[in-house]
């Protein structure tokens, strides 16, 4: 068999990703409170970079909360 610089091996399955990012964790934290609404903030973190980063892992992980911003701080709070 000719060397091509490369190597395909056959797998079982993807393992499944095992980090879990600091927005998941936010929200995990918030689901597991039992908090209505509650306001987010991470050191370092502008608003627009929570907002974005919240808004994103909610999409994915599929969840009835929502996300939003008043007067330049970001809330997450469940949807009634």
């Amino acid at each position: 068999m000719e060397d091509k610089g490369y190597k395909l091996t056959t797998v079982q399955g993807v393992p499944e990703r095992v980090r879990r990012g600091l927005y998941r964790e936010i929200v995990d934290d918030f689901l597991a409170s039992g908090e209505t609404t509650q306001l987010v903030e991470v050191d370092g973190k502008e608003m627009n970079q929570i907002m974005q980063g919240l808004l994103y892992t909610l999409r994915s992980v599929q969840t009835p909360l929502r996300v939003f911003t008043r007067v330049g701080q970001v809330y997450l709070t469940r949807e009634v």
